[in-house]
């Protein structure tokens, strides 16, 4: 029997998207997903480089990212939103922090939610990597 070499291709595309859909469904990261953007993440970021905790406008003109603002009830807070997994924007602070970064000494803490689910902590650091 002889397969057509267009069909061929076109089954192996699709059964590697078919791939990664299953892979995403047991792994935080959706880099190669039909639908990346499926959640909802708000988190807040504290930032320190070289012993100087940065201000929201540093951290987002440092990781290039965006932010918004709320009424939390009691006073105006910042915010940062993403529809990307939450490991995405880890990966971009990861990323900035490992080249651009990587002769200052980082501590950054994440404090984030997806779709309302109860908030979570991360933490990064590169200050051992310096001694």
């Amino acid at each position: 029997m002889k397969i057509n070499l267009n069909i061929a291709i076109g089954i192996s595309i699709l059964l590697v998207q078919v791939f990664f859909m299953v892979k995403a469904r047991f792994h935080d990261a959706r880099y190669f997903c039909w639908a990346p953007h499926d959640s909802q993440n708000i988190y807040w970021l504290d930032v320190t480089i070289n012993n100087n905790k940065l201000s929201d406008s540093d951290i987002k003109e440092r990781y290039h990212l965006d932010s918004w603002g709320y009424w939390n009830g009691v006073d105006f807070e910042t915010v940062m939103r993403d529809p990307r997994a939450i490991v995405h924007v880890q990966d971009i602070i990861q990323q900035y922090e490992s080249t651009y970064g990587k002769q200052d000494k980082s501590i950054i803490k994440m404090i984030y939610h997806t779709n309302g689910r109860a908030k979570k902590t991360w933490e990064w650091s590169n200050i051992s990597k310096h001694y």
